[in-house]
Order: structure tokens, then sequence, then C-alpha cells
């Protein structure tokens, strides 16, 4: 995959444009499963185009999957079947969407997490064979702890910021 080989810190529009395409020739002939995983991929998409940072582990392995389940799909398609429904991936990438529409502009700049949160979320993602409410479930907890720490980091910072000299001090 691209982004991955080479570090990719953009979304290109053609990729956007690839998952949009996908998305409305499917509901136009009536696969709406694999135009609801495009429309939601393009959706995602659409939001990491402004990041400035590249996307992480996490979101490449979901970005893999999901491309790797549109493949899949469009396969079964091939052979005549019905392609299976994948709400899993839906509704992961619309968390992963929520979590980066939350982020304040400078986290979407900077949003770099470290070993241990990362490990915890791979722990997350590869936990595939979970129902998607319980992945779904984890997934949100886990970025709702993450906030709280944000927020009690930057509630300590301005416990310990320092009065400049043009201000009044607090005595």
């Amino acid at each position: 995959m691209e982004l991955r080989k080479n570090n990719q810190t953009m979304i290109s529009y053609d990729f956007v444009r690839a998952a949009h395409t996908l998305a409305g020739v499917s509901r136009s002939t009536g696969f709406t499963d694999i135009s609801d995983l495009a429309s939601a991929l393009e959706s995602w998409l659409q939001e990491r185009m402004d990041a400035t940072t590249a996307p992480d582990i996490l979101q490449l392995n979901l970005l893999e999957q999901t491309i790797n389940a549109l493949g899949e799909m469009v396969a079964t398609l091939r052979r005549k079947q019905e392609p299976k429904p994948r709400p899993d991936l839906i509704t992961r990438l619309q968390i992963k969407k929520k979590q980066l529409n939350n982020l304040p502009p400078e986290g979407r700049q900077q949003n770099e997490l470290s070993a241990d949160k990362i490990n915890l979320n791979v722990e997350i993602e590869q936990k595939a064979e979970l129902p998607s409410d319980e992945i779904m479930a984890a997934e949100e907890n886990h970025y709702a702890q993450h906030m709280e720490q944000e927020q009690a980091s930057d509630s300590l910072q301005d416990q310990t910021r320092q009065p400049k000299d043009d201000e009044p001090s607090a005595r």
C-alpha cells in the first residue's frame, strides 16, 4: 500500500474520487453493501485529506482492511454471488472519522500516539473476530480515556503556568 511504504502524509484526491465513484456506481446498480462501505471510506478519506501528519498504524490497518474487503466484495460479484455486508468496517470508519472531528486543530496536525497507546489500539484492531458492537465499545472507551488524559494534562499545564512579567501575580 502506497501510504504505508512511503510514509505519505496526504490522502490524494484521486483516492477519494475512486471511493466516491465505486460508491456511486455500486448504489446506482443496486449493490448497496459495496456502496455503503465505499461511502464510509470516502467520508473518512475526505476527513483525512486535511491532516498534516501521516496516517498512524491503526488508520493504515483500517484502510488496508477496508480496501481488501471492497476487493473481496467486487470479486464476489464477479462470481455472480451476493457480497457480504461489512457493517463492522463501516462502524470503525465512522468512529475514526468522529475521533478526527473531535480533535482540536492543533491535535489534527500533531496526532502522534505513544508506543503504549499504539499497542493498545493494535490489540483492539486485532480483535476483528469480535462482534462489531464490542469493537466499537472498545474503541470508544479507549478514545474517551485518551481524551481524559489529554484534558488532565492540559489542566495540569494551566495550573503550573508561570505568570509573565506583564501579568499581575495572583498574590
